[in-house]
C-alpha cells in the first residue's frame, strides 16, 4: 500500500502529468515565498543589527555606570584615607602633647620630691635599720663618740638619738656629748672612722646610708668612730 501512494504522488509531480496552468501557478506561488522569504531575511537582519545596536548601547552605557560608580568608590576611598590620616596625624599630635605635659608632670614631681627631701627630717632609713643593727652586733662593745651640734636644733636632735638608738641596739658603747656650743654651727654629719678596724669597716657601710654624711678616714683615733652631728644642710 505505501509503495502504491508513493508510485502515485511521484506520478502527480511528474512535469508530464502536471498541466502548464498548474506550472505556472505553481511558479508563482513559489516566487511569491521567494519574495517573502527575502522580506523576512531582510527583516531579520535589520532587527539583528538595531538589536545588537541597542544591546551595544545599553551595555555601553552599563560599562560608563559602572566607571561613574568606580571612580566614586576610588575617590570615596581616597577621601576616607585622607580622613583617616588627618584623624592619625591629630592623634599622633594630642599623644605628642600629652607625653610632654607627662614629662613635664614627672619634672615637677621629682623636683617637689627634691625640694620635700631637702626639708624632711634626717632619719635613720627604717627598712635599713634591723639590717645594720644585725650587722653591728658581732662589734657589740665597741665604742663612738656621738656629738650634736645643732645648737639647739630639734631636727639635729632628733637625727642624733635615731644613731644613738641603733648603735645601742648593736650593743656599741656611745659616748654622747651634751651641752656643747659651735659658733659657726657645723652643717651635715661628719664622720672620722677609723677603717684599720673591721667595726670601723662595718660601722662605714652603715653611715654611707645617711643623709649628708661626710665620711673621714682617720686611723688611731682611741676607738671606733668620732660623729659630729650638725644642722641639716639648707635646701
Amino acid at each position: 500500500m505505501p509503495n502504491k501512494l508513493i508510485t502515485k504522488i511521484s506520478k502527480m509531480i511528474s512535469t508530464f502529468d502536471v498541466s502548464q496552468s498548474f506550472a505556472d501557478g505553481m511558479l508563482t506561488l513559489s516566487n511569491g515565498a521567494l519574495v517573502i522569504g527575502a522580506l523576512l531575511v531582510l527583516l531579520g537582519t535589520i532587527g539583528a543589527i538595531r538589536s545588537t545596536g541597542i544591546l551595544d548601547r545599553y551595555k555601553d552605557e552599563r560599562i560608563s555606570e559602572n566607571e561613574v560608580k568606580t571612580e566614586k568608590a576610588k575617590a570615596d576611598a581616597a577621601n576616607a584615607n585622607k580622613e583617616a590620616a588627618q584623624a592619625n596625624e591629630h592623634t599622633a599630635k594630642l599623644e605628642k602633647e600629652a607625653a610632654a605635659l607627662t614629662e613635664s608632670a614627672e619634672m615637677e614631681r621629682l623636683a617637689r620630691v627634691k625640694i620635700e627631701e631637702r626639708l624632711a627630717w634626717r632619719r635613720v632609713d627604717p627598712t635599713l635599720y634591723k639590717r645594720f643593727v644585725k650587722e653591728l652586733i658581732p662589734f657589740a662593745g665597741s665604742v663612738i663618740s656621738l656629738n650634736p651640734l645643732g645648737n639647739g636644733d630639734p631636727e639635729t636632735g632628733t637625727f642624733t638619738e635615731d644613731i644613738a638608738k641603733l648603735m645601742h641596739d648593736a650593743n656599741w658603747k656611745v659616748q654622747i656629748a651634751t651641752g656643747n656650743v659651735q659658733i659657726p654651727v657645723p652643717v651635715g654629719l661628719i664622720c672620722k672612722v677609723d677603717d684599720q678596724t673591721k667595726a670601723g669597716k662595718a660601722l662605714i657601710v652603715f653611715l654611707k646610708t645617711l643623709p649628708c654624711a661626710n665620711i673621714q678616714l682617720t686611723p688611731n683615733l682611741g676607738m671606733v668612730a668620732i660623729i659630729t652631728v650638725g644642722i641639716r644642710p639648707p635646701p
